[in-house]
């Protein structure tokens, strides 16, 4: 069931996201709209990931 959340599909799906709450949140709309605004406004961006002990931090940080 989690693997399916950073397959292929996902990854398509999120990457134009330019609005956060188009879809469920996903670590890949945020990284979407981070790397959108640094190419748009070339400023550089930086994205906090934060959370409760085992929500998938690190792993997130991977993709």
């Amino acid at each position: 069931m989690y693997h399916d959340m950073y397959s292929i599909d996902y990854v398509r799906k999120y990457e134009n996201a330019l609005v956060l709450h188009a879809y469920p949140a996903h670590i890949f709309a945020t990284a979407s709209l981070a790397h959108s605004k640094m190419m748009s406004d070339k400023i550089n961006q930086c994205v906090v990931i934060s959370g409760e002990s085992g929500g998938g931090k690190t792993q997130s940080t991977k993709l």
